[in-house]
């Protein structure tokens, strides 16, 4: 017979671990951890929010995606272009961005060597950059930023906790490398964030044309529901 008081007292014990854990992420930050996406944990919902407000009230041509993985940014990114093109080394991974965002393009690449061809609006990279080799760094980081319309951003988020060859030390090198680069080819750096927990930056091409057209939406932090993504925003 099962103890009825037992499992009661089991799940008041669960809920007050919940609690102390969004406290926790609180302490760290994370206040608006909650307002986003269902299935993110704190620092993928910072990292979410975090681009998609650099995203906001704007659209994009054509976007790249490098590293997409399974997905978990790529129908959020796709709200914002008229073609969104994701790319991944692991073929397993990009089955899963598909399903999530079907009307997006992927292409299986062995990265950074092996990009996408053509030019970009739009170029993110959200914890890709630090498992690209150091030695070569600043090359791959100079070709993305090269494949950049004028007018065009690249977006690069680094979680700290993320970067596998040695801590905190490659967020740091990355994003470094990446505003040296973009200097030298006189491209802007309109927003550089050094936080506890993770590097930001947005580098822009200048822009010998029109500007990117607005969107008529403010920028969803989560993929909408009732339109197919990467659908046209007018």
């Amino acid at each position: 017979m099962v103890d009825s008081s037992s499992g009661r007292a089991g799940a008041v014990v669960r809920r007050a671990a919940r609690r102390a854990r969004y406290a926790a992420a609180r302490a760290r930050g994370h206040e608006r951890a909650p307002a986003y996406a269902v299935g993110l944990g704190p620092s993928e919902q910072v990292r979410c929010g975090t681009l998609m407000d650099a995203l906001s009230g704007q659209h994009f041509d054509r976007a790249l995606e490098v590293g997409c993985g399974d997905g978990a940014l790529t129908p959020r990114l796709a709200a914002h272009a008229d073609a969104l093109v994701g790319v991944d080394r692991d073929a397993t991974a990009l089955a899963g961005a598909a399903r999530r965002a079907p009307a997006a393009t992927f292409e299986r690449r062995d990265l950074p060597g092996d990009l996408p061809g053509g030019t970009f609006d739009l170029i993110v990279c959200a914890d890709t950059l630090q498992d690209w080799d150091p030695a070569g760094l600043g090359d791959h980081v100079g070709t993305l930023l090269d494949m950049l319309r004028p007018g065009g951003l690249l977006l690069a988020y680094h979680r700290r906790a993320e970067c596998s060859r040695d801590g905190e030390r490659a967020a740091d090198r990355v994003h470094d490398e990446l505003h040296a680069t973009a200097l030298g080819r006189g491209m802007e750096t309109p927003v550089r964030q050094d936080r506890a927990d993770a590097r930001f930056d947005v580098v822009r091409r200048p822009a010998d044309r029109a500007p990117l057209r607005p969107s008529a939406v403010p920028s969803p932090r989560t993929a909408p529901a009732d339109q197919p993504t990467g659908a046209r925003r007018r």
